[in-house]
């Protein structure tokens, strides 16, 4: 968006497909936001890493609740196939 963003990736949180309505648009030049390639590995290998430390117990990494989410959202998903 022509400026430095940063991800925090304590602010993460699972979500599935469903709960995606719509693309992020830029307020000022009403183009979607996107990201480079290497900045969305970067962040997907990051959040992963996270999201395994949670697993092992590790909860304070993160404002949510990530591993409760990740369970309700995947028994939803289970409930509706």
């Amino acid at each position: 968006m022509g400026y430095k963003r940063a991800f925090l990736i304590q602010n993460i949180f699972p979500i599935s497909e469903k709960y995606i309505l719509n693309i992020y648009i830029d307020k000022n030049t009403k183009n979607p936001v996107s990201i480079s390639l290497t900045l969305e590995k970067e962040i997907y290998k990051n959040a992963k890493k996270v999201l395994k430390l949670a697993a092992y117990g590790h909860k304070n990494l993160v404002f949510s609740d990530i591993m409760r989410i990740k369970t309700e959202l995947i028994a939803e998903l289970t409930q509706e196939q």
